[in-house]
């Protein structure tokens, strides 16, 4: 299976996206929760955020060509069946 170049584009977009929200959002969040934590002590959850920045954007372009594929084969049905009557 051949993945399309958009695909490739969206899941490198989507990893810097949630990277950076991760990065930035969430550390100042995780900061304010945790008590007596550090800069230091933080530094350590950074592998985590990158972790789910990676997860997430493999979701979503799994998911983006998991519908592609889809929307293709109703197509071929529809044609086949139109091809019938």
């Amino acid at each position: 299976m051949k993945i399309s170049t958009k695909a490739v584009l969206l899941a490198i977009i989507l990893f810097f996206v949630f990277y950076f929200f991760n990065r930035y959002i969430l550390y100042a969040i995780g900061f304010m929760i945790t008590v007596g934590g550090d800069d230091y002590e933080l530094s350590y959850h950074m592998f985590s955020y990158t972790g789910i920045a990676f997860i997430a954007s493999l979701v979503v372009t799994c998911t983006y060509i998991i519908v592609k594929k889809i929307e293709e084969v109703l197509h071929e049905i529809k044609e086949i069946k139109q091809q019938k009557k």
